[in-house]
């Protein structure tokens, strides 16, 4: 299977899954977010690990943690 139909047979799922993304409220320039920010960190590593990297992690910085 190619790339392009794996990407359309998927398509409605991987949409999903940005959308769950996205309404992540990780706005770093609000100090309220910083918990939202580390979850959407988390979310970014779990989907990079289901992707199949060997490793992933969400590293703590000073500022906002980076993956």
């Amino acid at each position: 299977m190619s790339l392009h139909e794996y990407l359309d047979q998927h398509r409605e799922r991987h949409i999903e899954e940005w959308m769950d993304f996205v309404r992540i409220p990780s706005i770093s320039a609000k100090s309220e977010h910083r918990g939202d920010i580390r979850r959407a960190a988390d979310w970014l590593m779990e989907r990079m690990l289901e992707a199949g990297l060997d490793t992933a992690e969400v590293v703590p910085t000073e500022g906002h943690p980076i993956v």
